[in-house]
C-alpha cells in the first residue's frame, strides 16, 4: 500500500536529485577545465592536436572522478551511521555493491558529459593565450 502511494513521488524525487546532481557535477566540470585553459594552450603551443587536448580532458576527468570517489563513499558512510544512530527507524544502505556501481557510473557519466560542455573552449584555444604579459621597467625605453 505505502508502496503503490510513495513510490512515484520517491522515483520523481530520485530523478530530480540526479538532474541536480548532474548540473552541480557539469558546472564544477565545465569550470575546472576553462581554468585549465592556459596549460592547455601550452601544451598546444608545444604541438598537441585538439585530439589529444580533448583526451587530457576527458582522462582528467575519470582521474578525478575516481579519486574522489573514495572520499565520497566515506562521507556517505558517516552520513548514513550519524542518521541511523539520531534516528533509528531510517536504515541507509550507504555501502550496498549495486548502490555504489550505479553511484560510479553516473558519477563518470555526468562528469563526462560536463566536459562535453566545455570542448568548445578547448577548441578556441590559441597558443597566444599561455604568454606572459610584458612589463616594460623604467629606463628601458622601447626594449620591452
Amino acid at each position: 500500500m505505502v508502496n503503490s502511494l510513495l513510490g512515484p513521488i520517491v522515483n520523481l524525487l530520485i530523478i530530480i536529485a540526479y538532474l541536480i546532481g548532474f548540473i552541480v557535477v557539469a558546472i564544477i566540470m565545465y569550470s575546472e577545465i576553462n581554468s585549465q585553459n592556459r596549460n592547455l594552450a601550452i601544451l598546444k603551443a608545444l604541438g598537441f592536436r585538439h585530439k589529444k587536448l580533448i583526451l587530457f580532458c576527458f582522462i582528467y576527468v575519470v582521474v578525478l572522478t575516481l579519486f574522489s570517489f573514495p572520499l565520497g563513499l566515506i562521507l556517505a558512510s558517516i552520513t548514513a551511521d550519524l542518521i541511523h544512530s539520531l534516528m533509528p527507524l531510517y536504515l541507509i544502505r550507504a555501502l550496498d555493491s549495486i548502490i555504489i556501481l550505479k553511484t560510479l557510473i553516473a558519477s563518470l557519466v555526468f562528469g563526462l558529459l560536463g566536459t562535453l560542455l566545455s570542448l568548445n573552449s578547448v577548441y578556441k584555444i590559441h597558443c597566444s593565450l599561455f604568454k606572459e604579459p610584458r612589463v616594460c621597467l623604467p629606463g628601458l625605453g622601447k626594449q620591452c
